[in-house]
C-alpha cells in the first residue's frame, strides 16, 4: 500500500464492513478491457446505503476514491490506483406494478438487468442500452 496513513484506513475500517474492504486488489479483472494495476484499497458496496458511506468515509478522511461500476471505458494504469476503489454493486431492481415504475438501484446493469426486467412488465424506453455496458448510475452520471 502507497501513502496511506494509519488513521485514513483505520478510519475506513470503523465506516465500513471490514470483511469486503481489502488492500491491494488487482483492478484489472473489475475493466472490460481487462487491464489495471492494483488498487491500495478496495471496497464492494452493495447496498445503496453501503456506497453512501464509503463515499462519505473517503471524504471525510481526505482520501482520493473512485467509484467504478463495470468498468466499461475505463483504463487503469498499470501503477494502479493511490486510494480507494470503490465498486459499486447495490444492484437491485423492481417494478411497482401499481404505478408501472421502475426502480433500479445505481449498482445495477443496464442489460441485461434493467431492461429485461422493464420488458417482462411491458415497459420501454432503455433500448438504446443494450449491448452498451453501464450501470445505471453510468448511465446516469454527468461530466
Amino acid at each position: 500500500m502507497t501513502n496511506l496513513t494509519y488513521a485514513e484506513v483505520s478510519s475506513l475500517r470503523n465506516a465500513l464492513p471490514t470483511d469486503r474492504l481489502q488492500e491491494d486488489v488487482l483492478l484489472a479483472p473489475y475493466t472490460t478491457f481487462q487491464i489495471g494495476g492494483p488498487a491500495d484499497l478496495f471496497f464492494e458496496a452493495q447496498t445503496p446505503d453501503e456506497l453512501a458511506a464509503a463515499v462519505r468515509a473517503a471524504r471525510d478522511s481526505d482520501l482520493p476514491h473512485f467509484l467504478l461500476g463495470v468498468g466499461a471505458n475505463v483504463i487503469i494504469g498499470d501503477r494502479g490506483f493511490r486510494g480507494l476503489v470503490i465498486h459499486n454493486a447495490a444492484d437491485g431492481v423492481r417494478v411497482d406494478t401499481d404505478t408501472g415504475r421502475l426502480y433500479a438501484a445505481s449498482g445495477a446493469v443496464m442489460y441485461p438487468d434493467v431492461i429485461d426486467e422493464a420488458v417482462s412488465h411491458g415497459l420501454s424506453g432503455l433500448e438504446h442500452f443494450v449491448g452498451i455496458p453501464s450501470t445505471v448510475g453510468g448511465a446516469l452520471r454527468q461530466n
